[in-house]
């Protein structure tokens, strides 16, 4: 995606110096910053080779994947941990009501 009425981000970056705004890698390891253009359009740059890119450099992608999977297989864990929970519960009360029940009869 180039355009946007934007130079390409190699000239973007010669063009101000350093990038308005700079937020951090994606990965503490990662070679890549992403910056913004003056009109807040984001760019990455790879600070060991000097290449930039308009789209999201595919390592980052991966990388945000895996983040994304971590996420959703924590949360699955966490759901299940509350089914079970919320079973255990259930099955308590249960007993205590037939317990109940057995002791007016």
């Amino acid at each position: 995606q180039q355009g946007q009425g934007q130079p390409p981000p190699q000239e973007a970056q010669q063009a101000q110096e350093p990038p308005v705004e700079e937020a951090p890698a994606a990965a503490e390891e990662s070679v890549w910053a992403e910056g913004f253009t003056p009109e807040g359009y984001p760019y990455w740059y790879n600070y060991l080779t000097g290449e930039s890119l308009w789209e999201m450099p595919p390592e980052l992608q991966a990388q945000q994947q895996a983040q994304q999977a971590e996420q959703q297989a924590q949360q699955a864990q966490q759901a299940h941990e509350q089914a079970q929970q919320a079973t255990a519960q259930a099955q308590a009360q249960q007993q205590q009501l037939e317990q109940q029940q057995a002791q007016q009869q």
